[in-house]
């Protein structure tokens, strides 16, 4: 149990920031640390 809690907490983030790289060279560097902050906002507000 311990080790799919491990694997969780390491792969996911690995596997967001990969994504995260990929929208930002489709999109752009502005335009995805906009996506991000507005993401965050809407989070927050919700």
């Amino acid at each position: 149990m311990l080790l799919k809690l491990f694997l969780c907490f390491t792969l996911i983030p690995v596997f967001e920031l990969y994504l995260l790289i990929k929208v930002g060279t489709a999109i752009g560097g502005l335009n995805t640390i906009f996506l991000v902050i507005l993401t965050g906002f809407l989070g927050a507000w919700l």
